[in-house]
């Protein structure tokens, strides 16, 4: 299958970076995380290179899909992308604010380790567990108004949408530089942007979500 082809190329690249920085050291992160990894580091070759990986993957798929959902949702609703526009400072809120209301990722599947006893129910340990993180997005306790997209809205200290603690989002900090970079980019060269064609949409409540193409025009 082309996807088990694409990732095994994926793969064997990461393995040869990998050797290769270890031969020439740049003191870049892959240059000191290879030093850690042949040191005291308990970690199998395999295992090294699947941490790079999932590293890559974990700031690409789910971020691409969130910088285009971003900017439709912000060319939707004209006045706040206008307001970004006149001030730019406000591209991290819009970010967040665009993660909440239509989240990349739906929810997130775990084992549950324990057994757990939540709201009167019961979860055995070893029970597959699905956290509807869209769920979450639209909780009105948590957030006034959840069904309305408000870039000055006041977020919580911990945004649901990219986990936490061991759980947290593995290219959070990747992530978050990417699509505020790239909605900062978008509002300062074109800001005469508009969306063109047929209404985007946002499909899927489990895992990374599916989006349809977003077609856009500017002068």
């Amino acid at each position: 299958m082309s996807i088990e082809k694409a990732a095994q190329e994926l793969n064997d690249y990461v393995e040869a970076l990998i050797e290769f920085r270890r031969r020439n050291p740049r003191g870049d992160f892959l240059s000191e995380y290879v030093a850690a990894v042949d040191g005291e580091s308990e970690l199998t070759s395999l295992e090294a290179v699947m941490q790079i990986v999932s590293v890559i993957l974990a700031g690409s798929n789910a971020t691409h899909t969130a910088m285009v959902i971003q900017t439709a949702l912000l060319l939707k609703h004209r006045t706040q992308w206008n307001t970004l526009c006149d001030y730019p400072g406000l591209v991290p809120k819009a970010v967040v604010e665009a993660l909440r209301f239509e989240p990349p990722i739906a929810s997130a599947c775990y084992l549950a380790r324990d057994t757990i006893e939540i709201e009167g129910q019961t979860l055995p340990a070893g029970a597959l567990v699905s956290l509807m993180t869209i769920s979450v997005m639209r909780d009105e306790q948590i957030y006034p108004h959840p069904d309305r997209l408000d870039i000055l809205r006041g977020q919580p200290h911990w945004h649901p949408i990219l986990g936490g603690g061991v759980r947290g989002f593995l290219g959070e900090a990747l992530a978050k530089i990417e699509l505020e970079e790239g909605l900062l980019a978008l509002i300062t060269r074109l800001p005469d942007l508009h969306a063109d064609g047929e209404q985007f949409q946002v499909k899927g409540h489990t895992g990374l979500r599916r989006i349809s193409p977003l077609h856009l025009r500017w002068s």
